[in-house]
């Protein structure tokens, strides 16, 4: 193994961070060139007044093994919290009124979410044809199988909680693979759960628990672990970055604190956003650019909320989520208070309320003002509450929020192999391929450092 491999690696949020992890195990050290002032990209954790929230994401799923090992190797630094209980339970809005989301099969019987007459064709499901178009929407999928109401009131805010998604546009292959594979595997959803399930118990694989977890101090002890525990460089507030293939390495320039900065390396390993990609890599043909700035991503707005004294409705869930179809003005509340200890005072609460997503993309023209006037009408009408008197109220724009997997994914994924076989020692990563989940940005930096020698 050639533990002189020369390796830049591009961004220092989680991807990057966790790929030059992997490499460090592996004897490979790395240079990390960030735009930003700071690591960690979007994971921004914060105390302030009894309260710690995030700028970010606010939860992960320990969703394969991968993530699960991570944290067993690096608990001396960060301390993982697994959710509570509550977390189990998803509220969803109909008519304006809180819904649990059925967990099984009698729950799923008396639940007004849905129609009697889908509650029946979800017998039929098992016995539906696999659909044969691969670019077929997540909406029209879902409807074919399940039925409209399923698509209204269960997978549709879903998807506004994950994606902050438009489902007429988001593709299953691509945005679910898991659930589209099922369907084209077996037949079904149902009948491949079992079959999944009876073939992992067979062959003795381990199963991820796919608990909901945070950190003891927020997510960002989890940036802070990972940069502390490894062998590499991390270079901030790099600016003018470019990337110039040679005849066997590639040339990096940026202008790091106002120095240009050139060094040569064997390998390019790249976590940058799609829409970034275009300006650094020379080496891009026209098209291939085009297509990169074509992937569209969702802004997204959180606002944290704190209240020192909560006087509305319980909040024993993992939090609440708003179907498009109920057209309201948030996209969804999470309860982080209900999930995990020490994120508000003893009779307080602390909630992430989302606005924009793609059936919102204006949400980001609105003044702080807007904002907060829409947030304390949805909050107090939907959740009861008599007073509006917040200790902390913290305003988080995401412009460019989450990539959205779309049709034009099937050009993306052929682009990124093409590229790959093309130029091995450079790597595309990022939330734009592979899902955008903390679990799956783990696995693919996993994964790419495998390719790493």
């Amino acid at each position: 193994m050639k533990t002189h491999a020369r390796v830049a690696i591009l961004g220092a949020g989680l991807s990057g961070l966790s790929i030059g992890y992997f490499l460090n195990k592996k004897g490979i050290s790395a240079d990390i060139f960030e735009k930003g002032s700071r690591i960690g990209g979007v994971i921004q954790s914060n105390k302030e007044a009894g309260f710690l929230y995030e700028h970010g994401p606010n939860t992960g799923v320990l969703s394969n093994t991968i993530i699960e090992q991570l944290f067993a190797d690096i608990s001396e630094h960060c301390t993982i919290e697994v959710a509570n209980e509550a977390a189990k339970k998803r509220l969803i809005l109909k008519n304006g009124k809180w819904h649990a989301l059925p967990s099984g099969l009698f729950s799923g019987i008396g639940t007004p979410l849905f129609t009697t007459m889908d509650k029946f064709r979800i017998l039929g499901e098992p016995f539906r044809k696999a659909g044969t178009n691969p670019d077929e929407s997540l909406r029209a999928f879902v409807e074919r199988r399940l039925g409209k109401s399923f698509h209204d009131y269960a997978v549709a805010p879903f998807i506004n909680g994950i994606y902050a998604g438009n489902t007429e546009q988001l593709v299953p292959k691509y945005a679910l693979p898991k659930l589209y594979a099922l369907e084209q595997e077996f037949g079904s959803f149902i009948k491949g759960s079992i079959q999944k399930q009876a073939i992992t118990k067979k062959s003795h694989t381990p199963n991820p628990s796919k608990k909901i977890f945070s950190c003891k101090d927020g997510l960002e002890s989890l940036i802070t672990a990972l940069a502390h525990i490894q062998n590499n460089t991390i270079y901030t507030s790099c600016n003018e970055l470019s990337i110039i293939q040679n005849k066997n390495s590639y040339t990096l320039s940026t202008v790091h604190k106002e120095t240009v900065v050139e060094q040569e390396y064997d390998y390019i390993l790249s976590t940058l956003p799609s829409y970034q990609l275009a300006n650094t890599f020379a080496f891009l043909t026209p098209q291939q650019k085009q297509i990169f700035n074509t992937i569209e991503y969702a802004p997204v707005i959180q606002i944290s909320l704190g209240f020192t004294h909560w006087d509305g409705i319980p909040l024993t869930a993992f939090g609440g989520l708003c179907p498009p179809k109920e057209q309201r003005n948030i996209l969804g509340v999470l309860f982080p208070s209900s999930m995990f200890p020490n994120r508000a005072p003893k009779h307080g609460a602390l909630l992430s309320v989302f606005l924009g997503g793609m059936l919102n993309k204006n949400i980001l023209q609105k003044s702080d003002e807007e904002l907060i006037s829409i947030t304390r009408t949805e909050i107090m009408e939907l959740f009861r509450c008599k007073t509006w008197n917040p200790r902390i109220l913290k305003i988080h724009r995401h412009t460019n929020a989450i990539a959205q997997y779309t049709r034009f994914h099937k050009q993306v994924y052929a682009m990124v192999h093409n590229l790959q076989r093309t130029h091995p020692h450079c790597i595309l990563a990022g939330s734009f391929i592979n899902g955008i989940s903390i679990a799956d940005r783990v696995k693919q930096a996993f994964d790419i450092s495998e390719l790493v020698s």
